[in-house]
């Protein structure tokens, strides 16, 4: 697999991959919701559906996006 992206919380996309250090899934974007305060809520469900994660982060703190992630939906 290629190198990840990084990727500020605001700009994600609802087709964007990502991926977590020390974590075997990968995560797909389910829901994106901001905040007051310029956090934004992230739900993500794992490609294989074992797993679900909730992110609440500054718009502007970075996260792995798997480099062509929407092609492995």
């Amino acid at each position: 697999m290629k190198a990840n992206a990084l990727r500020t919380v605001r700009k994600l996309a609802m087709t964007d991959i990502l991926q977590f250090a020390n974590d075997p899934h990968l995560y797909r974007v389910v829901a994106l919701e901001q905040m007051l305060g310029g956090r934004w809520k992230v739900m993500l469900r794992s490609l294989d559906e074992a797993a679900t994660l909730m992110l609440v982060r500054s718009g502007t703190d970075q996260v792995f996006v798997v480099p062509g992630g929407a092609l492995m939906h």
